[in-house]
Parts: structure tokens; sequence; C-alpha cells
């Protein structure tokens, strides 16, 4: 294994704030991994000492030769909560969207707040209502980002869109809709394409929000709902 792989490893872990564990002692079935040694022992001839003979020199240590073995890599820490690369990823922005059930569709829409209006809702009903030719009472469910607040995980733009696609495909197959209706650009901007569903798809260019502030742009709405009429 190359040191580069080896060095593009750790900082792969060192990013997702995993610790890295050396064992203090072999494994049982584990490959020993001393170092190698090069012993190079120079013969020692011994002389007996005797009155005549001058006392020999002390025998020198023996030469040895190994091979140097790089200094042990401490185990990384988890990345602190900034200068880190976990915490110079790119966050998507926090959201709230409204999934509401109604006329056999599901209409979602961006909220404002993490509370959906009541004139809001009362204008899907009265969509819903227009389309399906029944009224009764709707399902609304709130999906916010970010899911969690762990920094360690993605919390980028494509997470964010594999979250709520997820929910909208839950929430079409728990309640059988016939079909999804993306109330304003951001509805459908947020979403994966191509990750829905073969199910019937109507783009409308206004959220609730808009529709209530500009009500003569209503007529644009219809326009997009025909399809949907029965």
């Amino acid at each position: 294994m190359s040191t580069t792989h080896e060095l593009n490893k750790l900082a792969y872990f060192d990013a997702l704030g995993l610790e890295l564990l050396v064992a203090v002692r072999p494994l049982p079935g584990a490959a020993a991994s001393a170092p190698r040694c090069i012993l190079q022992v120079p013969p020692v001839t011994a002389a007996p000492a005797t009155e005549s003979t001058p006392t020999q020199p002390e025998a020198q240590m023996p030469h040895i030769e190994m091979d140097k073995v790089p200094a042990a890599r401490t185990a990384p820490r988890a990345p602190g909560p900034a200068g880190s690369p976990a915490a110079n990823r790119i966050r998507e922005p926090a959201f709230h969207m409204a999934a509401v059930v109604a006329g056999g569709c599901l209409w979602l829409d961006t909220l404002p707040a993490p509370i959906l209006p009541p004139d809001q809702l009362k204008l899907i009903q009265a969509m819903a209502h227009a389309v399906a030719g029944t009224q009764g009472q709707p399902t609304v469910t709130r999906f916010d980002w970010p899911l969690h607040g762990n920094r360690q995980l993605d919390l980028g733009p494509g997470a964010a869109a594999a979250a709520l696609t997820s929910f909208v495909q839950r929430q079409l197959q728990q309640h059988h809709c016939r079909a999804l209706v993306l109330l304003g650009t951001d509805s459908g901007d947020r979403l994966q394409a191509g990750e829905l569903p073969d199910i019937a798809t109507v783009s409308v260019p206004l959220g609730c929000a808009e529709l209530l502030a500009q009500p003569l742009r209503k007529r644009e709405a219809w326009l997009a709902l025909e399809s949907l009429c029965r």
C-alpha cells in the first residue's frame, strides 16, 4: 500500500471523526509486526590473562544495523467545531416544507415558518375541492431540514434533496395519492430529479403565500391544475 493512499485514508477517517485504534498486544492469529534487524557481530577472541600479557582492552559493542521504523501515528481526534473539514462543508440552509393530502393529491409547499398558516391550508383545501369535486379533512405533515444537528454527517444540498424526496415518496405511498402538486418553484427545485415514482406531477408557478399576496395571479394556478380535474 503506497504512502499517499495511506495518508488519504487517514484524512478520510479524520474528516468523518472516526478514531483509529491500535492493539497494544498481539491479537490471536495475527502476524508478527517486529521490525527487520540485521546483526553484524565481529568475532571476539578471548585470550587468557597472564602476568606477562598486558591487559586486553574491553571488547567493543557489536555493530547493529536496523531498518528505520517510522514513528507511530497517534490516533486522530474528532474534528473540532471550527477549522475542521467537517465543519467547513457546504450546509444547506434550514427550511420547512408542508405536505398536505387533500382531494386524493399530495400538495407540497414551502413554509415561511414551521407552522402552516390557516389561510394557506384553506387555499389548498379550495384547490383540492375544485380538482377532485369532493371535500374532506386534509392531512398535514411537516418536513424540517436539517433532520439532525450532527455536523460530522453530510448536511449539504444533496443530502437535503435525498431526505425530502424520500419523505415525499413515503407520503405518496401511505396515502395512495393519485398526483403530486408542487406549489412554487422551490418545491420542485428541492427534490431529486428522476427519483419520484411514476405519478402525475403538476407544477404550480406560485406557492400559497404568493397566491394569497397576489390574488390576480390565481388564474395561473387554475390553468396548471386543469389536467387534474376529473
